[in-house]
């Protein structure tokens, strides 16, 4: 379930889903905290059953997921389970302040309730409690950054980065935050230490290359694109990339192959035709 739950798709989905519908505690528990179904009105069908959960830790579990959804997906039997599942969640978190972990729990609910600055002082606690508690600053510098308040998330990411140097989530967070504060050259030297702490990352591979191509470096982001792709031969926004980066160089049979690639791999894709049919239409 944790292997079908972290890749999100739709076998892995559908596997979930008849787990929180099973019988066994165990399974609806795993499936209720990492059923990663991203249409709201599917997901308030899966979980809203377990709002009624005889097993806490499940009503809990599915409590977290449905908190700060439309409520208009939910039958109003399941709005007032939902409403008793978050007075139970916050009460269950509130026995346990001692810990950085009941308090990120309770800065994550508020955050999605709509409360930003509960969500702030929640995490702030956290770590005041534990001030390398790696979660509640991730979470806490997202949200900051979301505010617009950039050069507060970044002294964060930057304390974060400092204690887990290794750590290729944090490295690329705040090399994208970098990025976006205009801090290009660090920016890169960061997303580059995130790849190369983690192989399988296609996602930072392809921001990396993003970010190279715009400060001119353009071999090295070429690279780094066909890097992505030895991850993924056959992922569509990384095929694109490349193949807008082989355009850009006025190297159109190269960019054309990388069209045909991703018709070949994705041949409901429109947008592997139309650039073939831009490219056809190019004079060579």
């Amino acid at each position: 379930l944790e292997h079908l739950a972290t890749y999100g798709d739709t076998t892995g989905r559908a596997v979930l889903a008849a787990a929180v519908l099973g019988d066994e505690p165990l399974l609806r528990h795993t499936a209720a905290m990492r059923l990663a179904e991203p249409d709201p009105a599917r997901r308030a069908e899966l979980l809203a059953p377990l709002l009624a959960d005889p097993l806490k830790a499940v009503r809990m579990a599915a409590t977290a997921q449905l908190a700060g959804i439309d409520t208009t997906l939910l039958k109003s039997y399941q709005r007032d389970a939902l409403n008793r599942g978050i007075a139970e969640y916050v009460a269950a978190n509130e026995h346990s302040l001692d810990f950085a972990s009941a308090r990120l729990n309770l800065g994550n609910l508020r955050q999605q309730l709509g409360d930003p600055a509960a969500a702030e002082r929640d995490y702030r606690l956290a770590l005041r409690i534990d001030d390398l508690f790696l979660p509640a600053k991730m979470n806490l510098a997202v949200m900051l950054s979301g505010q617009g308040r950039n050069p507060e998330a970044a002294q964060l990411l930057r304390a974060a980065a400092a204690a887990y140097p290794a750590n290729a989530d944090v490295a690329s967070s705040l090399g994208l935050l970098l990025a976006e504060m205009g801090q290009t050259e660090e920016a890169l030297t960061l997303l580059r230490r995130a790849a190369d702490a983690d192989p399988r990352g296609l996602r930072v591979r392809y921001n990396l290359g993003l970010l190279l191509q715009q400060a001119g470096r353009l071999d090295e982001a070429e690279a780094v694109f066909r890097e992505a792709l030895a991850v993924d031969p056959d992922n569509l926004d990384v095929l694109y990339a490349l193949a807008d980066h082989l355009v850009r160089r006025g190297r159109r049979a190269d960019a054309l192959a990388v069209a045909e690639r991703k018709i070949a791999a994705h041949p409901d894709a429109r947008i592997g035709h139309d650039l073939k049919a831009h490219l056809e239409r190019t004079p060579r």
